[in-house]
């Protein structure tokens, strides 16, 4: 895990100790009780000749991602027994996490990355005594080995020659000397596929399938609504008056939902920006399905509910754009590259460096932060996202990035043009970013923040 693995390195540079246990490695938890028990004590007689604890206390905190490492009842046991804080960071929404905050560690120290997370676990979970909102954090480029991407048996598709590659420095391009004029690294899924998993479980015509698809319909016409709020809504709308045991429940469903509306999202804004016919360089898995579908047809692109006519406006340039050239696939666009559908995370940063723009599509997080975002901005590209709430709180449009609103697709091509044809003014715009980020957003700043929370 990359970001276990920087945590674990910036714990170091400050002369602390840290040991990261493997999970699929059967022989890492005997080295983790002599991590913990330098004196020879098991986890069985945790207390020396004095009576007091044996526990190496220099390793005093359990950190997890996404519950692993907690959520097992057997490691949840073995923390309690030795009275030893769990700091866990949430990726994800917690819906996805009830496990771990139904019965949590006794000392567990919950982080996430949205406030409406945050205030979700205070409202169902208050058996959780500490959760707290975290930024995400952006790596530095002095703090990296300088990272090589090549491309090895590339498909037809991929723009780059095996031969090419991108190679990161500390000394970053000028804007105007940068290579990519708009990049996006992620992966898009078919959100049909996404959504035929729920509905094996609800019986079409019954309370709880008109509620989901009410509330599937809901999300893709405002696609600024967080999802366990407006369920909510859309649950008393519907005359679903469950208890709060039900509605649990419910929220468990969302997952599916969740990536079904981040991929149509993202379908959305990447076909917006395509049609600016300015060149969009992509990374990643999964752009090769991507398609635009036919008039009268609902393709993998869009759901029932919601087809591109009434996503941009009949009559403006996106959707001129769209009726010219359905039925194509995003990958065969001429303004449209793909660099390489295999990429891991930190091998995404060099091609950030050589980026103008980096887009950015957030992950449903409404009032929240994105790795890719700060690591963008402290590359020295423009950062193109929609926005949430703490992001506006905390950025300024025009001066350290620039917004795009999830709901007025329209607007893209303008603000492109903008970056684009302004250089020097967008050169300041990254520079500003840049700064910003450099002082509060790096990997030192996020352990600093969690360990004040200790």
């Amino acid at each position: 895990n990359y970001f276990t693995d920087e945590i674990a390195a910036e714990l170091t540079r400050r002369g602390e100790r840290a040991f990261i246990m493997d999970l699929r490695d059967d022989a890492s938890f005997e080295r983790l009780q002599a991590f913990l028990f330098p004196s020879g004590d098991t986890a069985a007689t945790h207390t020396n000749t004095s009576g007091e604890s044996a526990v190496n206390r220099d390793a005093a905190v359990i950190l997890c991602f996404d519950r692993i490492g907690v959520h097992e009842e057997a490691f949840r046991e073995y923390w309690d027994s030795l009275d030893i804080p769990c700091i866990d960071i949430f990726m994800d929404p917690p819906f996805r996490f009830h496990d771990i905050l139904e019965k949590p560690p006794r000392r567990l120290v919950q982080f996430c990355p949205d406030e409406i997370h945050v205030a979700y676990i205070k409202r169902y979970f208050p058996q959780v005594k500490e959760v707290y909102f975290l930024p995400h954090p952006a790596t530095p480029v002095s703090h990296r080995e300088e990272s090589v991407v090549r491309l090895s048996s590339p498909p037809a598709a991929l723009a780059e020659s095996a031969s090419d590659k991108c190679v990161s420095s500390d000394v970053l391009p000028s804007f105007s000397e940068r290579k990519y004029d708009i990049l996006f690294t992620g992966t898009w899924y078919s959100p049909a596929e996404r959504m035929a998993e729920p509905l094996r479980y609800l019986e079409e015509g019954s309370l709880l399938h008109t509620v989901y698809m009410t509330l599937y319909a809901r999300l893709l016409e405002n696609p600024c609504a967080d999802i366990t709020e407006e369920a909510v809504r859309v649950a008393r709308e519907c005359g679903y008056q469950p208890t709060e045991e039900s509605l649990l429940a419910f929220f468990r469903l969302l997952a599916p939902m969740d990536w079904a509306v981040r991929m149509e999202v993202r379908a959305r804004v990447l076909l917006a920006v395509a049609s600016s016919e300015r060149e969009l360089w992509l990374l990643g898995r999964g752009f090769e399905h991507l398609r635009i579908p036919k008039d009268g047809e609902h393709a993998s692109v869009f759901s029932a509910a919601s087809d591109h006519a009434q996503v941009y406006a009949a009559d403006g340039n996106i959707s001129r754009f769209l009726s010219k050239n359905q039925g194509k696939r995003l990958i065969d666009l001429p303004n449209v590259r793909l660099i390489s559908d295999r990429v891991g995370f930190k091998e995404t940063f060099p091609y950030m460096e050589q980026a103008k723009i980096v887009l950015n599509v957030m992950p449903g997080f409404k009032a929240g932060t994105h790795d890719r975002v700060f690591n963008a901005m402290l590359r020295g590209a423009v950062c193109l996202t929609d926005e949430s709430t703490w992001l506006t709180a905390h950025f300024q449009d025009k001066k350290d990035l620039r917004f795009y609103r999830a709901n007025d697709l329209d607007e893209i091509p303008r603000i492109l043009t903008e970056v684009l044809e302004r250089p020097k003014a967008s050169a300041g715009i990254a520079a500003r970013g840049s700064r910003k980020v450099a002082e509060s957003y790096t990997w030192k700043d996020y352990v600093d923040r969690l360990l004040a929370f200790l």
